[in-house]
């Protein structure tokens, strides 16, 4: 029987007594060891190995506490009936169990003789132990003699002549009862520690087998959400491209025979302009006066019609790009592939990016625009009646209950406005950024290589429009969805390496370049000290002499400590003291080789005025200093 039991209380994989038993849904036992071992060695589904019913893995283990306590009260047993039985040396002809074991007479003593051989005066110094059979352990190996000393600095057992003529003399030395009070002490501490330690343990695997199940939630929810928006995406993106090409397909047709009467209505103002322009080249030659001012009169009217007449290219042609932008939605259509990226980007990976307030799952927004109050969370907006601006907010936020309210408490209406439910804001929800690193990496890439379209499909449907390069943003900077402002960030983004980022001041040059005509922007900046210019793309991305104004390729402005400052190809010209320049219109004449900026801030006020030779084409380039947290620049116009 006894056989039998331990049988049945022994693991059917390492076939010893079970150890933290567990239980599958098949009913089988297992140590959770053993168990754990075996799933780990198989690749395919997870299987009972003495019925090779299928369990859904870790989280299927169930801790077995009767057959624990039962495996615990066995063991016990055991070893107690295990020890072997000594019996008192002086009970010849009925055994008697022994109570005691004399060292120095060497011999086991029931209780009857025990109280014999502890009244004799000359017994009254022998060492006592608990019943054992085999002595040898207990007394020295060098005298001999019974073992009645513990030496705490060797850490070893000693009999009387050790303790008396050997190496411990000078040693910290205690009699057995000493040396067990103080060797207690310490065991109860340690088993206090490993304890300690073991409950440590049972709570991590506890939250590790719970942790596995939140990852394969989290993880089956990211898969789908990703592939819902991808698709989202894809289809958005086959549907522009079948517009655009039945657009082009139009807009090519009759184009030819109206641009050839276009051209040939400005060659008929050219003969016309050049006919006015030899008759007042000849009537300056006349030294007669009154002939000079008779033939001015003649032409005066001709002449003012020439000169107002309006010249221009033909309206219709070969490819009408405004059209066209209109027709294909364009700027709807960027706004679209921008709200998926940003779906996309609000749960997977990301470190230091600024997502938009209340337009994720874990961001609740009151919103006053185009004199409407909005509340948003997530995809959900709710529009609040119609009200004047309130002129100041108090936000009340309790976390317990999970809502967070907006009052007016100064202006119009006074009062609640909204209260938003906190919905799944004190849920754990585990951060999809720890289930896979290499998300962030490949959704970086995806949103670098849309953002790449983006803009090549943005400079052929308006060519016009001036943007700033992501590839050249510093990681420090932010850039807005239409690429016109950049915004100093405390935390840095990871950006996608590249050779045209500038990585030790923070700085950003434009997408496009200018090698001839005329151009005007206008610039604002808030919040930092700037330098603002043009540049060749040739500028340097590391070191000082990627700084905007150290570059001998560059022409720019700097307004620092509240003075202006002038650098042209590295050379600094102080200008004036200011206090404050929030706006700047920067003209270019690239093929009369001038510079010009200009203060905007209250009327236009001229600043300076480069003169150069260029070269190359130009880009603007932007740089920040002693930024805070709302510092940006913007390129208005």
């Amino acid at each position: 029987p006894v056989e039998l039991l331990a049988n049945e209380l022994s693991c059917p994989i390492c076939l010893k007594l079970f150890s933290e038993p567990v239980m599958l849904p098949c009913g089988h036992n297992y140590c959770l060891a053993c168990i754990w071992e075996a799933m780990m060695s198989e690749k395919g589904p997870h299987l009972c190995p003495e019925c090779r019913q299928e369990f859904p893995g870790s989280k299927a283990l169930q801790r077995n506490l009767k057959l624990c306590n039962i495996v615990d009260t066995y063991r016990a047993a055991l070893e107690k009936s295990s020890r072997d039985q000594v019996w008192c040396g002086h009970c010849l002809e009925d055994r008697t169990p022994a109570a005691k074991t004399c060292l120095s007479c060497e011999i086991s003593l029931c209780s009857h003789h025990l109280q014999r051989h502890s009244i004799k005066y000359s017994f009254s110094n022998h060492t006592l132990m608990e019943p054992m059979s085999d002595l040898s352990g207990q007394k020295c190996s060098i005298h001999s003699k019974a073992l009645e000393f513990f030496c705490v600095t060797d850490a070893s057992v000693l009999c009387a002549s050790c303790f008396i003529e050997g190496t411990h003399q000078d040693h910290d030395i205690q009699n057995f009862e000493s040396a067990e009070a103080d060797i207690r002490c310490i065991l109860q501490s340690q088993v206090k520690l490993a304890s300690n330690k073991m409950k440590m343990v049972e709570t991590l695997l506890q939250r590790s087998l719970e942790d596995e199940k939140v990852f394969a939630t989290a993880r089956n929810r990211l898969v789908a959400k990703s592939m819902t928006l991808l698709g989202s995406m894809l289809q958005r993106v086959n549907s522009y491209k079948s517009g655009l090409s039945r657009e082009l397909e139009e807009e090519q047709g009759g184009q030819q025979e109206s641009w050839q009467a276009g051209i040939n209505h400005v060659m008929k103002q050219q003969a016309g302009l050049k006919e006015v322009h030899d008759q007042v080249a000849s009537i300056l030659e006349e030294t007669d006066t009154s002939m000079f001012v008779l033939r001015y009169l003649g032409i005066k009217d001709r002449l003012k019609d020439a000169i107002e007449s309006n010249v221009s290219m033909p309206s219709q042609r070969v490819l009408d790009v405004k059209r066209l932008h209109a027709a294909m939605e364009t700027d709807e259509f960027r706004e679209e592939m921008t709200r998926l990226l940003q779906a996309l980007h609000t749960f997977m990976p990301r470190k230091g990016d600024v997502s938009r307030l209340g337009h994720n799952a874990v961001s609740w927004r009151l919103q006053w625009k185009n004199k409407k109050l909005t509340a948003c969370h997530g995809s959900s907006v709710a529009a609040l009646p119609d009200t004047l601006p309130p002129l100041r907010l108090e936000m009340i936020l309790d976390y317990g209950a999970g809502t967070l309210s907006f009052h007016s408490t100064v202006g119009p209406q006074v009062g609640q406005l909204v209260e938003q439910p906190l919905e799944g804001a004190t849920q754990a929800c585990p951060d999809p950024a720890r289930l896979c690193a290499s998300l962030e990496a490949k959704n970086a890439e995806l949103r670098a290589a849309l953002g790449v379209a983006q803009r090549g499909l943005r400079s052929v449907l308006n060519p016009s429009e001036v943007t700033l390069d992501a590839n050249t943003v510093h990681p420090s900077l932010v850039l807005s969805e239409d690429l016109r402002t950049v915004a100093y960030s405390a935390t840095k983004q990871l950006y996608p390496q590249h050779p045209d980022r500038f990585v030790s001041f923070l700085q950003v040059l434009s997408s496009q370049g200018f090698s001839g005509g005329q151009h005007r922007w206008q610039v604002e900046a808030e919040g930092c000290q700037w330098v603002l210019g043009v540049c060749y793309r040739s500028l340097a991305r590391v070191g000082l002499p990627s700084a905007l104004e150290s570059s001998s390729g560059s022409w720019c402005l700097m307004w620092c400590d509240n003075l202006l400052r002038a650098y042209s190809q590295g050379r600094d010209t102080p200008l004036l003291r200011t206090i404050a320049l929030r706006r700047l219109e920067i003209h270019l004449d690239y093929d009369a080789g001038s510079l010009t900026f200009y203060s905007a801030n209250d009327g236009i006020v001229h600043l300076h005025t480069f003169k150069a030779a260029f070269t190359d084409p130009v880009y603007l380039a932007f740089r920040m200093m002693s930024c805070q947290n709302k510092s940006h620049i913007t390129l208005i116009s």
